[in-house]
């Protein structure tokens, strides 16, 4: 099930850029993926001269779900894991409050990190935690 499962969220997560790479960008891509992200052209990304079809912030989410299905977080770190997310989170809030007030233009490096954080955080905390489930501790905690 967890093997499933990570499988998913990294070919979930893989699915923008390739599709980017691949260049596709059907009028059904496009309707299918504006239901989740706006697609505003100064906040997405082009790859080889091709707009994605999610802005910069949510393709950094998408790479962060695939990569904490690749990355999850160990057993002695998931006490943390939602307070790594909910710092994520934060700091993700931040820099779109920032940027939607004027306070800063939106600068696409600092938005792939945000993404990729939130992304990860959740993904490896989940694949994390359902892996520690399935096999319990022995002996003391590392």
């Amino acid at each position: 099930m967890i093997l499933g499962l990570s499988a998913l969220l990294l070919i979930a997560g893989l699915t923008p850029w390739i599709f980017a790479l691949l260049r596709l960008r059907t009028p059904e891509l496009v309707l299918t993926f504006h239901a989740i992200c706006h697609q505003r052209p100064e906040r997405t990304l082009d790859v080889l001269g091709a707009p994605m079809l999610v802005c910069s912030r949510c393709a950094g989410v998408y790479a962060g779900v695939a990569l904490g299905a690749l990355l999850w977080l160990p057993r002695r770190f998931l006490p943390r894991g939602r307070a790594l997310f909910l710092g994520a989170l934060g700091i993700t809030v931040v820099d779109v409050v920032t940027q939607d007030l004027g306070l800063h233009p939106p600068y696409h490096p600092v938005r792939l990190a945000t993404g990729l954080l939130l992304g990860w955080s959740g993904s490896a905390f989940m694949i994390g935690a359902l892996r520690a489930e399935r096999r319990p501790a022995i002996g003391p905690p590392r």
